[in-house]
């Protein structure tokens, strides 16, 4: 009989700051299969080295900028971008570019259409 559990880490922490005026609310991060990692609403670095990372790229909480500097942080094999469906067309295509170019090199940015699956 073929297993189908998978193991999950949850990783703790605080969502990231969207107004110092605003209460802090928690955040968790999930590291699936000891490769895959979804930080959530922060950028928490996983608790080891990931080949997949599911990439914060638009938010009230963030600009770009951050989520580049966590793209090179964090070092996955492959980024998939996440939180970007209420960013208009041109700035997604704008995001993925981005870091494409200025991620670490050896990372490849993989790009989900909206509501299908894909194996990575």
């Amino acid at each position: 009989m073929l297993s189908t559990e998978v193991p999950v880490q949850v990783v703790a922490g605080d969502h990231a700051v969207i107004h110092p005026q605003l209460p802090c609310v928690h955040n968790n991060g999930y590291l699936v299969d000891q490769r895959l990692f979804h930080p959530g609403d922060a950028f928490v670095l996983p608790p080891q080295q990931v080949d997949v990372l599911l990439l914060p790229t638009g938010g009230p909480w963030m600009k770009v900028s951050e989520a580049i500097d966590y793209l090179r942080a964090v070092a996955p094999r492959t980024a998939i971008p996440i939180h970007q469906a209420g960013l208009a067309a041109v700035h997604q295509q704008l995001h993925q570019q981005l870091f494409s170019n200025l991620g670490p090199q050896e990372c490849s940015v993989q790009v989900l259409d909206h509501g299908t699956a894909t194996a990575v």
